[in-house]
């Protein structure tokens, strides 16, 4: 759990974020993961097992393995609801979102995206809405649906502090 904490805090995000070494982040946990990468990793706390679940499930969507990145996402969201532990729980969802979206389930996308959306404002967390309405923003520019997009903006730019500034490009 030492090992897997180390690299969860510091190794992961330098591979991912700035490195992009998905296969190396891959490589690493593979061994946690004694039973099969479509398994819990065996250790011991719920915090590591959904860390290490996030993070081989992140390496795998960026790689391209969509399938297996989805089952692990859905791991680590039964993971996060059985132990209720709601910001991880969000981090699920909104990473189910993602590759339901690459995966072309547009309206699982629209259906997961709405839970993700209702927690984050039940849970009063304004960077997770916006990062909810960007999301369904993206998906309507995407697919031509120009009312709905103007829509969202909208909805959007009302959650904004009063005293920030738009600068529109």
């Amino acid at each position: 759990d030492e090992a897997a904490h180390l690299f969860h805090e510091r190794l992961n995000p330098a591979l991912f974020y700035r490195l992009g070494a998905y296969h190396t982040i891959i490589e690493l946990l593979s061994p946690i993961f004694r039973e099969g990468l479509d398994r819990l990793p065996s250790l011991s706390t719920y915090e590591q097992k959904s860390n290490q679940l996030g993070n081989l499930g992140n390496a795998l969507f960026h790689i391209g393995d969509y399938q297996l990145a989805l089952h692990l996402q859905t791991l680590k969201l039964k993971l996060d609801l059985d132990n209720a532990h709601p910001s991880n729980l969000l981090t699920s969802l909104f990473n189910i979102t993602s590759t339901l979206r690459e995966t072309g389930h547009l309206a699982l996308f629209i259906h997961v995206l709405e839970l993700a959306s209702k927690l984050a404002q039940a849970l009063e967390y304004p960077r997770a809405l916006a990062l909810a309405h960007g999301k369904r923003l993206g998906l309507y520019v995407d697919t031509g649906q120009w009312e709905n997009a103007t829509n969202t903006y909208q909805a959007f730019i009302s959650l904004l502090p009063e005293n920030l500034t738009i600068h529109h490009v």
